[in-house]
């Protein structure tokens, strides 16, 4: 694992914080990789019934763990890398849940499709002060002292979502293909006139990790 070095006096700079971030990242990916190779593998993220039964079903929390690079974006003062492939950890800690609907038509039943792909954004907007050289004592606001928020914390999650299939004679109902880029997780069957989900409904999807 590759480490900053900094020496007493030394002006610090925003690369020292910056690339110590980027490099335990690399360093996690990496083993990660050696422990599970570089297909997805997902951790948690069940998909359970309501009790009572309704229509609706909730995912629990877990982490998705994702081929990705090392940053697609510059984070902070440090450009981007875009060539060098990295094992990414996404994760969700708070419960998500779906909705769904039977189909209108008497004898047809629909099988829905919940996927996930890791998310990387930046979040935690902040004004943050910045040196002024002409008074130090007052600082800056934002950058150039525009008092514009920038973000604070680059953020890996899970990102979940609900494909809908199309509406079929029951028994032939076939879910949707996942997106690119995108890990199908489960599958849930709908017949026409059902009023709740149980567990029954659900399926691993044949194709999920």
């Amino acid at each position: 694992m590759d480490r900053v070095i900094v020496y007493p006096g030394g002006i610090p700079l925003d690369t020292d914080i910056l690339a110590t971030n980027r490099y335990a990242m690399i360093a996690i990916g990496y083993l990660a990789q050696m422990v599970l190779g570089t297909n997805s593998v997902v951790d948690g993220l069940t998909c359970t019934a309501t009790a009572p039964s309704s229509m609706t079903v909730n995912i629990s929390p877990g982490s998705l763990t994702q081929f990705a690079v090392v940053d697609t974006s510059a984070y902070g003062s440090i450009p981007s890398d875009t060539t060098s492939p990295l094992l990414k950890i996404g994760i969700s800690m708070a419960p998500a849940s779906f909705s769904l609907q039977a189909p209108a038509t008497p004898g047809q039943s629909i099988a829905y499709l919940i996927e996930a792909t890791l998310q990387e954004t930046d979040q935690s907007p902040t004004a943050l002060p910045y040196y002024n050289a002409a008074n130090p004592s007052q600082p800056f606001t934002g950058p150039n002292n525009t008092g514009l928020p920038q973000p604070t914390r680059r953020v890996q999650q899970v990102q979940l979502q609900l494909k809908s299939g199309v509406p079929a004679a029951t028994g032939t109902q076939v879910a949707p293909a996942s997106d690119t880029g995108w890990v199908p997780l489960y599958v849930i069957s709908v017949a026409y006139g059902q009023t709740s989900v149980d567990q029954s409904s659900i399926t691993i999807a044949p194709t999920s990790p």
